[in-house]
């Protein structure tokens, strides 16, 4: 079920960019390069093929300039929502640098979880 899940949920990312892009009406590889990343990757992430890290994701909002919860679909109502919310504010202001160093904490906070 939760293999389902991350894979509807990569289509969704993959079309939501998708859309984005055509809206500002993009290249994949101007849109790669916003988010510094190969056009190969980006395309594989909007195909859907390809699961983004966080960092990725967050590159990929700052350079489409898009809210992240607009991106993953997530809605600001409910209490889980609300903190998710929050934290993805919060991570805006994570030098880049650091973001992997924040993807693995949440990766590993994750896994304990399971």
């Amino acid at each position: 079920m939760a293999k389902h899940l991350v894979e509807q949920l990569t289509g969704q990312i993959g079309d939501r960019l998708r859309a984005r892009r055509a809206a500002l009406e993009l290249s994949q590889a101007q849109v790669a390069e916003l988010a510094t990343m190969t056009t190969e990757a980006y395309s594989r992430v909007e195909r859907g093929v390809s699961v983004p890290t966080v960092a990725t994701l967050l590159r990929l909002c700052l350079g489409l300039q898009l809210p992240p919860e607009a991106l993953i679909g997530w809605s600001r109502s409910g209490e889980v929502n609300s903190k998710v919310a929050s934290i993805i504010e919060h991570l805006h202001h994570v030098p880049p640098d650091a973001l992997d160093v924040v993807e693995q904490l949440v990766m590993y906070l994750g896994r304990e979880r399971e």
